[in-house]
């Protein structure tokens, strides 16, 4: 059990591990209010919130990418704990899937099979690069609210001619990505603080770039666009447990996908997440100062869900988009300071259920780094 000498403004009274570590909030009376308070180790003694917010897309070609702060434990899964009042979190976060291929020879062969029909709209690339910066802020204790500020690149976009006599290399769809704002409202906890349930809000805006061309000078179809030109709110809902060194978290989010450019829907798509988190080391000589501060490692197993429905323009569906992936998502978490920490995750697909003919994910990559002041 780490022993943490707080020196924020709210009384915490004690978080049970499995968060980064096991940890016990020993409050000192702050010099001004003579209120008990929680510091800014305390604070990555927390799980991770609002990994909920806008996935790119779940279609085979898309990798969903939630917001991720990474206080602590799971490293995709959403956390119910919420940030202490007048506590800010910022860092980026880093998403690489790579995709099994189509040959050219693949692609003609469908693109002729169907002719001129919507199954005939098919495509392949290498893989996707999410990069985003985000930062969150406690109101209170209760209720947390924060942006996340995303890039996308989609790499060596190849699809058949309209001809379908040979392939075309379309190239690299890159650009800034849709704004998201985010909140969470911690509605319920043990007074042990060891069990904690929230509501997950958001809205993706917006404000990405969705003209980017291809190598012959025309627009990339909407679904390669880093910007999807929608107004698209989400929800959900996250529920935590700690015990000794043992974690437990589970979230679920659902996002209601706009009409964007060229009078595209993505697709609606929702999330659902399990994680079970150890921590490895349970001792620190003085957690509040970075120098003094031993490593402290955590082991997290996650469970990670994305599905989405197909896609249409003006109402009419592309039946190459939308399905359902889980990943299998091993990774490990690494203190080594009084205020950041890094995580690293690698998912294996283990139920991949494309709808039509489309990439599929061979891996999937995170890694994040997050600092609390």
């Amino acid at each position: 059990m780490i022993t943490i000498i707080g020196c924020g403004k709210r009384a915490v009274s004690r978080i049970q591990a499995g968060f980064i570590a096991s940890v016990r909030v020993v409050p000192r009376a702050s010099r001004n209010t003579g209120k008990a308070g929680i510091g800014a180790a305390a604070v990555l003694a927390l799980p991770p919130m609002f990994m909920f917010a806008a996935s790119t897309s779940v279609r085979a070609d898309h990798g969903g990418l939630g917001v991720g702060l990474g206080i602590a434990s799971p490293i995709v899964t959403d956390s119910a704990i919420t940030l202490p009042d007048g506590k800010w979190v910022v860092g980026e976060r880093t998403q690489w899937v790579q995709f099994n291929r189509f040959s050219n020879p693949q692609m003609l062969r469908i693109k002729n099979a169907f002719g001129d029909g919507p199954r005939a709209d098919v495509h392949s690339l290498t893989g996707i690069l999410n990069p985003a910066l985000f930062a969150a802020y406690g109101v209170t204790d209760t209720l947390s609210v924060g942006l996340r500020l995303p890039a996308v690149a989609r790499f060596n976009v190849r699809a058949p001619a309209e001809d379908g006599d040979h392939v075309d290399v379309l190239g690299d769809a890159t650009g800034f990505g849709d704004i998201t704002a985010f909140g969470q409202y911690r509605f319920w906890h043990t007074k042990d603080n060891s069990t904690h349930a929230s509501l997950l809000f958001g809205l993706q805006m917006p404000t990405g770039m969705d003209h980017v061309k291809t190598k012959q000078g025309e627009p990339f179809d909407p679904h390669f666009q880093p910007g999807t030109g929608a107004w698209s709110p989400f929800v959900g809902a996250a529920f935590t447990h700690g015990f000794g060194q043992w974690s437990v978290d589970t979230s679920y989010q659902y996002q209601f996908q706009g009409t964007g450019v060229a009078g595209s829907d993505q697709g609606d798509d929702f999330l659902y997440n399990v994680a079970v988190s150890y921590a490895l080391s349970d001792s620190a000589p003085n957690p509040l100062y970075a120098e003094t501060n031993s490593a402290t490692w955590v082991l997290v197993a996650e469970i990670n869900g994305e599905w989405r429905a197909s896609q249409n323009t003006h109402g009419v569906v592309d039946p190459n988009t939308g399905g359902n992936t889980i990943y299998l998502s091993p990774g490990f978490r690494y203190a080594g300071g009084a205020n950041w920490n890094v995580s690293f995750s690698f998912g294996a697909p283990i139920v991949r259920n494309e709808y039509g003919h489309q990439n599929i994910p061979d891996y999937r990559i995170v890694n994040r780094i997050s600092i609390t002041f």
